[in-house]
């Protein structure tokens, strides 16, 4: 009895989020157990773009060499890197890892390299510095094939590194939404190979939004699937931030204004 009014007054003073974390946790659960027997027939193509990130792509590999479902290929593209990477990549012992590197020439490029090399009939994406967890794939494969979607996505859990803090982060699909924020990340979409030969990859005279800018085109005439579990972890530090206010948004938004209708600016 007094454990249970100890419960209730914890929930009462976190509130909402501390329920529906407990909801996403639980939905996992029951995925898990209802799609670890199926077949792992489905080829999937991981693309990974990288550039001199030695210090995190190994657990990124690492999450995926983890995944419950087997059935992948690992494409990573080393755009010209002059750190470690190469030697941290190829320190790992797996037939289903494809290292290229190439001359820089910017992440779209790069992912457009994995994309072509790619033979999968299900397509994913995550970047060098942030991870999975394990049943992402075994997830996402089934519940977008049982479904029958072309495209589907999940949630994530945003940690901040230097403050050690964390907060999910899962929105229902709007497309007017979508056209105003930037609320869909490439890291837990998900797709089926004909929307990429129907549409093609990723714009390469963009430096920033560039993974916004697809996934609008991909879900113009396409609705996805919001799958309700957090799957993957996307780190927020000094240097991301720091990398990331490097290119300048606005010449970047012509193109996004461009695809939605709007004016250049």
């Amino acid at each position: 009895m007094m454990r249970r009014k100890i419960i209730n007054k914890v929930k009462k003073i976190v509130g909402l989020p501390l329920t529906y974390e407990q909801k996403l946790c639980s939905q996992k659960k029951r995925l898990v157990a209802k799609y670890a027997p199926c077949p792992q027939s489905l080829l999937v193509s991981i693309i990974m773009p990288v550039w001199n990130r030695e210090g995190v792509i190994g657990k990124a590999i690492d999450s995926v060499l983890c995944q419950s479902y087997r059935n992948f290929e690992l494409i990573i593209i080393d755009d010209g890197s002059t750190d470690g990477t190469m030697q941290v990549v190829k320190s790992q012992d797996d037939s289903r890892i494809d290292y290229t590197r190439v001359e820089k020439g910017g992440v779209s490029r790069a992912r457009n390299i994995a994309l072509h090399k790619s033979k999968g009939d299900i397509i994913a994406y995550l970047d060098s510095d942030n991870r999975w967890h394990p049943d992402f794939l075994l997830i996402m494969v089934n519940k977008m094939v049982s479904s029958n979607k072309k495209i589907a996505y999940c949630g994530m859990r945003i940690i901040d590194v230097d403050t050690n803090k964390y907060k999910n982060r899962l929105y229902k699909f709007d497309y007017n939404s979508i056209k105003k924020n930037n609320l869909v990340d490439l890291n837990v979409f998900v797709h089926k190979r004909i929307l990429y030969e129907k549409n093609g990859g990723f714009n390469e005279s963009m430096t920033r939004l560039v993974d916004w800018e697809l996934v609008l085109r991909y879900t113009k005439d396409c609705v996805p699937l919001v799958v309700e579990c957090v799957l993957a972890d996307y780190y927020i530090d000094s240097e991301n931030r720091q990398i990331s206010q490097t290119e300048r948004v606005d010449q970047n938004m012509i193109f996004i204004n461009r695809l939605i209708g709007g004016h250049e600016s």
